[in-house]
């Protein structure tokens, strides 16, 4: 009985409470929104035709033909037409108590207006979560919903209709998430699946090349053609590493080539198939080819793809990249920064702008949680890729001749730099000196040692000014000797160490540079 009497005196309280905030306009008063988002004639279309109040509504009237209202207060569907639409509706509140909020009921007359203009931005999304981000972090976190629902608000809030966001689904739980290709409106995202697919392989290039045929060849022209390019993979990543050739497949015969497991876009229903460096090159020269130049910026959402491996493989088909060095977290922020388009839609918005929100999101988010995240995020222009090669090719040859005299001074600076990983756990061992090293942090310890050749210096020097030049934005947090850009090499008495040879066959940066001969002479130095 006195259980019962406290949980009494609990109810009226909390009723009493929601009273008196009720009775002073417990909500903001429903209102129809009048000027709504532009349409494009025969396009999906979802725009927010009322706010306020509980959330919920209730309409009264009639809607354009095609299009359907939600009692969350959106509309969607597909409109056809040149001038504006012009109807009268009346919105009712249809939430709890609604008797206790202020206007609950609204009346008003709503416009559609039409645009024909060409898009500011394209954005293609490659989901490839066919993996354990659907079936475990899906289930822990919410985060392929809370990225999704991220995308659907920026499009939902596009009152310009100047951002198209096309995006492909590779899930391994199709019953939440249906495969196939999705035309974002800011609708709910399971409305908005435009084709439906047999199963994709996220790791196949056919699948994405595809995908950018189905994008672009259908919604390519006229009022569908765009501006600017995004194309964006969401993923894990590995850097241009081969897993296989590290732990305990040494001559890479098993499963196959044994080169499975390095990229981006892991299918575990496609045996771990994923997209090398090699594939994105082709992938965006691919891209390239369909607009007619190149992409405006490439953005990997991955861990370890920030290297100078990726930037040469894709430097002639896109203009920036945007990138993580390290392992990068989740969570709970993903595309936030692609407002910046909607909220500027009367101008161009460059991709450097666009890249260094991604930058500025990033940091504002994972500095100020609670628990507060390290991470790494650059943006890279492409086009000085060739000077920062260069660079690198001239610095190689110079500490090649001078590795018979101080080939331990080389290796103490490359221990001492930033490495990727470091001290991350990997079942039961630790992975430590990782041979993907921050390069801006190693040639800065090489210009800090004493003992070197002259030419030694010069070349670190250009090479240092290369990398200022190239990474045009970096932010990050916990990893303070971050530049922005890594590299391949092999530090002495490092648990793991990756095949020089491998490197030097895979990889175009690999074979045209010297860089890939000076970490082979490293690696094995130890061992004469």
């Amino acid at each position: 009985m006195q259980r019962g009497k406290r949980r009494f005196k609990g109810l009226v309280f909390l009723l009493a409470a929601f009273v008196l905030t009720g009775t002073s306009g417990c909500y903001e008063p429903v209102t129809i929104v009048e000027d709504l988002a532009k349409a494009r004639s025969g396009v999906k279309y979802c725009a927010r035709l009322v706010t306020g109040g509980t959330g919920t509504y209730v309409l009264e009237g009639e809607l354009p033909e095609g299009l359907t209202f939600y009692p969350n207060g959106t509309i969607s569907g597909t409109v056809t037409g040149e001038e504006e639409i012009t109807f009268t509706v009346t919105a009712r509140d249809n939430g709890a108590l609604k008797f206790l909020c202020t206007d609950p009921v609204d009346t008003r007359q709503a416009h559609i207006a039409f645009t024909e203009e060409p898009y500011r931005w394209t954005v293609l999304v490659h989901f490839a979560v066919d993996n354990n981000i659907s079936y475990l972090m899906e289930q822990k976190l919410g985060l392929v919903s809370d990225y999704l629902a991220t995308l659907e608000a920026l499009k939902l809030n596009d009152q310009e209709n100047v951002l198209r966001i096309c995006l492909m689904m590779d899930a391994d739980t199709p019953e939440r998430f249906a495969e196939g290709y999705y035309f974002l409106s800011g609708d709910a995202f399971a409305r908005d699946l435009a084709l439906a697919t047999d199963e994709i392989n996220s790791g196949a290039m056919s699948s994405t090349r595809a995908f950018m045929d189905w994008a672009l060849d259908t919604h390519a022209s006229g009022q569908f053609s765009s501006a600017r390019y995004l194309y964006s993979v969401f993923n894990h990543g590995s850097g241009f590493a081969d897993y296989g050739n590290i732990y305990g497949n040494p001559s890479g015969t098993e499963e196959g080539d044994g080169l499975s497991a390095k990229g981006i876009g892991f299918d575990e229903n496609s045996d771990d198939d994923c997209l090398t460096h090699y594939e994105l090159g082709e992938l965006t020269a691919y891209l390239q080819s369909k607009i007619g130049r190149p992409l405006d910026l490439f953005y990997p959402f991955a861990c370890l793809m920030g290297g100078v491996e990726l930037t040469y493989a894709i430097k002639d088909h896109a203009d920036f990249v945007l990138f993580s060095e390290e392992s990068f977290p989740a969570d709970l922020w993903s595309y936030e920064a692609l407002g910046v388009i909607v909220q500027n839609p009367g101008r161009d918005v460059p991709p450097d702008e666009v890249g260094i929100a991604f930058c500025d999101s990033a940091s504002d988010y994972f500095e100020r949680i609670i628990l507060s995240r390290d991470f790494t995020l650059s943006l890279v222009d492409l086009s000085d890729m060739d000077a920062l090669a260069g660079a690198l090719d001239t610095y190689a040859t110079a500490a090649l001749a001078d590795l018979d005299t101080h080939a331990a001074l080389y290796n103490q600076a490359a221990d001492d730099s930033f490495t990727m990983l470091e001290g991350i756990e990997d079942g039961e061992e630790a992975i430590s000196n990782y041979f993907y090293l921050d390069l801006g942090d190693y040639i800065d310890h090489i210009s800090a040692t004493s003992g070197l050749p002259q030419a030694v210096y010069e070349a670190a020097g250009e090479v240092r000014a290369a990398i200022d030049e190239s990474v045009v934005y970096q932010t990050s947090y916990g990893f303070a000797n971050a530049s922005g850009l890594s590299i391949f090499h092999n530090i002495w008495g490092s648990e793991n160490r990756y095949p020089p040879q491998l490197y030097k066959n895979l990889f175009a940066f690999g074979a045209d540079n010297a860089w890939s001969d000076y970490a082979a002479e490293m690696t094995y130095r130890e061992d004469s």
